[in-house]
């Protein structure tokens, strides 16, 4: 357990240290003395799309993290992604497909797309939106 004595939160290093865990931090919402730190993050889910690309969607999820009393990640307890949200990424990834929505990946250029994939600094093949349609 961290000690009482632990100093303020490294924000650089916690990123980086949940980022290793495929989180990523969007809100420190509580820092207790003593116990875990509550952060709100998106989780990087892993989903296949229709094609067979490993592709990664971001998914809110809540993280009580324990951290040691040089402030480095010991644990990670997370509420969410629930399944549900991870059935829903799913449909959505395939929609995408489908519709021509989607750009990159085995899609290559789509005239049109609303979404594209998006290599993120870990090599992570990440959807992101492109711009909104007009229909």
């Amino acid at each position: 357990m961290a000690s009482s004595k632990r100093s303020k939160i490294n924000l650089a290093t916690l990123k980086s240290e949940l980022d290793e865990h495929d989180y990523e931090l969007l809100s420190v919402d509580k820092q207790e003395t003593d116990g875990p730190v509550v952060v709100e993050a998106n989780k990087l889910q892993h989903i296949l799309s229709p094609n067979g690309d490993k592709l990664y969607v971001r998914l809110p999820c809540t993280l009580r993290v324990t951290l040691s009393d040089s402030n480095h990640v010991q644990s990670i307890a997370a509420d969410g992604p629930e399944e549900n949200a991870i059935e829903a990424a799913k449909h959505w990834i395939k929609t995408l497909v489908d519709n021509g929505q989607l750009e990159g990946g085995s899609q290559g250029p789509v005239s049109g797309a609303t979404h594209q994939v998006i290599e993120d600094g870990r090599g992570r093949a990440v959807v992101e939106r492109k711009r909104f349609s007009a229909y």
